[in-house]
């Protein structure tokens, strides 16, 4: 499930909780609504996100109540190249509301790596992640960030 978030001095909101597909270039906005069709869920919103290694992914929600998708940004895109990869994060959003976002190379989102709800939901998502990442030369190869 998508939530908007907004940030003091910011302008528009964020959203969190978009499922992402890996693409193998720039896709066109036919080719966008079609990828939406195949997900099974009447899409409003979608974005194309290109990140600085190159990864292109398309990232789908369904529409959101009271929100104009152009002035809406999708946060995992933007915070996937603030850490060294591959990284995950459980952020804290407030009550029992949390937000989970995985990180593969490339700084692409990986796929169900952008969830929202409950501390007891993202936990078993974090661990099955947890459990795709292939250990690395005595490293886990994984950053934590914002758990806790």
């Amino acid at each position: 499930m998508v939530e908007i978030l907004s940030f003091p001095g910011l302008k528009g909101g964020f959203a969190i909780g978009l499922s992402w597909q890996h693409e193998e270039t720039q896709p066109s906005k036919s080719v966008l609504r079609a990828r939406a069709l195949e997900l099974g869920r009447i899409i409003r919103w979608g974005v194309v996100h290109e990140s600085a290694e190159g990864a292109v992914q398309s990232g789908f929600c369904e529409a959101v109540a009271g929100a104009k998708p152009a002035a809406l940004k999708p946060l995992a895109a933007i915070v996937a190249g603030q850490h060294r990869q591959p990284w995950m994060g459980l952020f804290h959003l407030h009550g029992n509301r949390y937000w989970f976002v995985a990180v593969r190379q490339g700084h692409a989102i990986i796929a169900g790596g952008d969830r929202v709800g409950s501390l007891e939901e993202l936990t078993a998502v974090r661990e099955r992640h947890r459990a795709l990442v292939p250990p690395h030369r005595g490293y886990d190869g994984l950053s934590e960030v914002g758990t806790g």
